[in-house]
């Protein structure tokens, strides 16, 4: 049986959907790839800035990636989108 060879983008979508819907829930991804709610200080934080995430969608997290040596991909399952 022989592979198949696709280019990522056949099979992933970039989405860049910002918060105009006024979310104040402000989540990451933690070194075990699941989300948690942030620990910064999101007081006076313009929400329109940051992306919204929606069920079965892919999260990519690079800030961490070099310092942690892990790559930090994970699937929101959940209904309700932050």
């Amino acid at each position: 049986m022989a592979l198949t060879k696709y280019k990522i983008e056949q099979l992933v979508t970039i989405v860049d959907e910002r918060n105009n819907l006024g979310i104040r829930d402000f989540y990451g991804i933690n070194i075990n790839k699941e989300f948690m709610p942030t620990v910064a200080n999101t007081e006076g934080l313009d929400e329109t800035k940051y992306k919204v995430v929606r069920k079965n969608r892919f999260v990519y997290s690079g800030m961490q990636t070099g310092r942690d040596e892990c790559i930090r991909i994970s699937m929101y399952n959940n209904d309700t989108p932050f």
